[in-house]
């Protein structure tokens, strides 16, 4: 059917062979991947790819990584969002203690 062709065509994640992508107005067809990040788009993975070892409250900071604005703000305000939609009480957890409900969920918050 085409939906994760898609959903990577959207995300940047593989070039379109022909048509326009349009987010908020503007055609983002051309942009690359990191721009793309910076608007606000990305895909989450299926298989979650998050970091081994590393505490949940970590993987969910690499999210704010890319903002563009690095302040200690904006990172504080992706973990607190991401972190309390997302992963409830498992802030100090690592990766390999959760189910793969939960480990989805991180990925989520962390995109």
């Amino acid at each position: 059917m085409g939906k994760t062709t898609l959903m990577k065509a959207i995300a940047g994640n593989i070039k379109t062979m022909a048509g326009r992508i349009f987010y908020k107005g503007e055609e983002i067809t051309s942009i690359s991947q990191p721009q793309r990040v910076k608007k606000g788009i990305t895909l989450i993975p299926e298989g979650r790819q998050i970091y081994f070892g590393m505490p949940i409250e970590d993987n969910l900071l690499m999210g704010a990584y890319t903002r563009n604005d690095k302040t200690r703000s904006a990172k504080i305000w992706k973990r607190s969002i991401g972190f309390s939609r997302f992963c409830g009480s498992a802030a100090g957890t690592r990766r390999g203690t959760l189910s793969g409900g939960e480990a989805q969920m991180c990925a989520i918050g962390r995109g």
